[in-house]
């Protein structure tokens, strides 16, 4: 049984109740006191009625008689005053209850709460900690493996950094140079075969071991072997875009052919054209050498769409035209590939 609500139901039927006597109440005084006189007229032949029966009535007897009535009536509205109070108190003593009840909830659920706020919090802090002192591990194992390496092996992987470094940032260059290209539009046509009269090919555009870094990587280009001082020719028109040393091409020259297609000619033992330059399809722009990461002389040649290099066999050799659809399954996308 809900208490609260049983004794609330008593409190308001009695709040009624007691509203229902007042009225009654003061109607009765109402009464009593107009009609006064005609009362003690009809008490006063009740009195003579008894005496003519030899009744002994005295003032005494009348005033016990009223006092009896008079006190009869505040007995009954004392009792009904305390009976209406103890409904009242016992509602607000079950309200008072309830409500402490309903805030400790209130309480425990916001507690709760925060408690788990508490767990997540420390959870994360947690997880935070593991990946700092893995990260100080993977530091600390890398420094580790390094002191222990010979002065070669040292150098070697020094190497490799600077390699995949100077890589990175030939390939943010030429991205930089496809977005200011010189043509929205491909100047059209096949390319043509990048060392003329040197066909052989030691390595094509696949995964492989760099010979000199030891790391397993994309080949991002074909390598064609010639001898030193071989012409390297322009593949196509275009504009030279960079013509520089880089520790890693070596001698090493970009052509933009517009519409995003670029092409990239390395490892030269001499540059023969300048940044800004004008070259028609055939000019010979660099000598076949060896600089850079090399172990011999060789021609290295890359096609790029878009910044993006793709195996530039097909366009040498198949006769495809850079930027058509049939080429759209060549291209392939990696960030950490290597020379």
């Amino acid at each position: 049984m809900d208490w609260l609500e049983f004794y609330k139901e008593r409190y308001y039927k009695e709040i009624e109740r007691r509203g229902q006597f007042n009225d009654r109440f003061s109607i009765l005084l109402t009464i009593v006191t107009v009609s006064g006189g005609g009362y003690l007229l009809i008490i006063d032949k009740l009195f003579k009625v008894l005496e003519s029966n030899n009744y002994e009535i005295n003032i005494i007897t009348y005033v016990i008689m009223a006092m009896s009535i008079v006190i009869f009536i505040l007995y009954a509205i004392i009792f009904y005053n305390m009976y209406y109070v103890y409904y009242e108190n016992k509602y607000e003593q079950l309200r008072s209850s309830r409500d402490i009840e309903e805030k400790r909830k209130t309480i425990d659920t916001e507690k709760q709460k925060l408690e788990n706020q508490k767990n997540e919090l420390a959870v994360i802090v947690e997880s935070q900690t593991k990946t700092t002192r893995t990260l100080q591990n993977t530091k600390k194992l890398r420094e580790s493996f390094l002191e222990r390496l010979s002065d070669q092996e040292q150098e070697t992987q020094q190497q490799i950094d600077e390699y995949n470094k100077q890589y990175e940032e030939i390939n943010r260059q030429i991205i930089a140079l496809v977005a200011n290209g010189i043509d929205s539009n491909y100047i059209g046509g096949t390319l043509a075969w990048p060392v003329p009269g040197y066909t052989k090919i030691t390595s094509e555009y696949a995964m492989r071991v760099h010979p000199i870094t030891g790391v397993y990587k994309l080949h991002t280009g074909v390598d064609i072997s010639a001898p030193m001082g071989a012409n390297f020719i322009s593949a196509n028109d275009g504009i030279v875009v960079k013509a520089e040393m880089n520790s890693a091409y070596g001698n090493m020259v970009i052509i933009d052919h517009g519409g995003g297609i670029s092409t990239l000619y390395a490892h030269g033992s001499e540059i023969l054209v300048t940044v800004g330059q004008s070259v028609k399809r055939g000019d010979a722009i660099l000598k076949v050498g060896s600089t850079g990461y090399s172990t011999g002389p060789h021609a290295h040649f890359e096609v790029r769409i878009n910044g993006v290099t793709t195996n530039p066999l097909p366009y040498i050799t198949n006769g495809l035209v850079p930027g058509e659809e049939n080429t759209s399954n060549q291209n392939t996308t990696n960030q950490n590939i290597t020379n």
